[in-house]
């Protein structure tokens, strides 16, 4: 019992500790949402060569998005003053393939909802997409800025009419004695080192910034983000733990078998039903009490689509949510 009191204790301390720097999501999220002038020059970013007069903050019909109401997933929509769409959101963990296929998916879905709602399809706005990466880089990813859209490769031109953009923003490329530093520039060395840029006087947006993170430390949006980050580190030591418990069960009932391949087999029978227990118990925390139903679905889910549960655990809200994710 002093274990797991011991463990949730630094688990709190951790999610604190994480939530209250510059370069968290929460923060980010708090900062662009409020400060028009931060969000139009990141959205001025993905559009140099016209100029943004205003931006305002969308409400996402899709993710059930409210601008001031307490239920919100850590991006933000943006809308200039002609139409255009951007989306913006700050990564704080590794990007894998998942995290970018959704990302892109979300891009498509905000195109598609558009043209849904006019009579026809010139009316439909492109929309700018902007990941501000502060882990490691993406493979292959080699720069401070990636700028990606739909490019003929042999004639080096762009796609008439795109309808997406999308750019990367790679803080651990950032280093400032090498480009010529901007306010967007500085923005990113402040979330990067949660501390202004010292050798330069540093811009009224960056010195906003800093005392609006003096406000964010008594928000209710900080306390949110430091319930939902304690609650997923705990959930993640949970799957680490049930995954080591399934493997040293795996291992030991393969070696009963006496075979090598029973060991492997048994190893990867084990971790397949260590990951369906945790399935089961995440929904069950998550949902409710699960019926004896929902449970045998699971259980006779492949190996494939319990991944994909498992990589959605945290935006599941609903049994529908599942029943989405496993469709053939």
């Amino acid at each position: 019992m002093k274990e797991i009191i011991g463990r949730e204790e630094e688990n709190e301390r951790k999610a604190r500790e994480n939530v209250d720097r510059y370069g968290h999501d929460a923060f980010f999220h708090y900062l662009v949402k409020k400060h028009d002038g931060i969000r139009l020059l990141l959205c001025q970013k993905m559009l140099p060569d016209k100029k943004i007069v205003s931006t305002t903050v969308e409400n996402s019909e899709l993710h059930g998005d409210y601008v001031d109401g307490k239920k919100y997933v850590l991006d933000i929509l943006a809308k200039d003053d002609e139409g255009n769409f951007y989306n913006i959101e700050m990564q704080c963990y590794d990007i894998d393939k998942n995290e970018m296929i959704r990302f892109q998916l979300y891009g498509f879905r905000i195109v598609d909802h558009e043209a849904r709602k006019g009579e026809n399809y010139y009316e439909v706005k492109p929309i700018r997409q902007m990941i501000i990466n502060t882990k490691d880089p993406l493979i292959g990813l080699n720069h401070y800025i990636h700028h990606f859209a739909l490019y003929d490769t042999k004639n080096k031109v762009k796609m008439p009419y795109s309808l997406s953009e999308i750019y990367i923003i790679q803080l651990a490329y950032l280093n400032m004695e090498d480009i010529d530093i901007g306010v967007f520039d500085e923005l990113m060395y402040l979330f990067k080192n949660d501390s202004a840029y010292g050798k330069i006087e540093s811009d009224r947006m960056i010195q906003e910034a800093i005392s609006m993170h003096d406000e964010y430390m008594s928000s209710e949006e900080r306390l949110a983000a430091i319930i939902r980050e304690r609650d997923e580190m705990t959930i993640r030591s949970r799957i680490n733990f049930k995954l080591k418990q399934a493997e040293e069960q795996g291992m030991k009932n393969g070696m009963e078998k006496g075979m090598q391949q029973g060991i492997q087999q048994g190893i990867q029978q084990g971790i397949q039903q260590g990951k369906i227990d945790i399935v089961l118990i995440m929904l069950s925390k998550k949902l409710g009490a699960l019926t004896d139903e929902m449970k045998n679905q699971i259980e006779k889910l492949s190996e494939e689509k319990i991944e994909r549960i498992l990589n959605s655990i945290f935006e599941i809200e609903s049994w529908e949510d599942v029943k989405q994710l496993v469709k053939e």
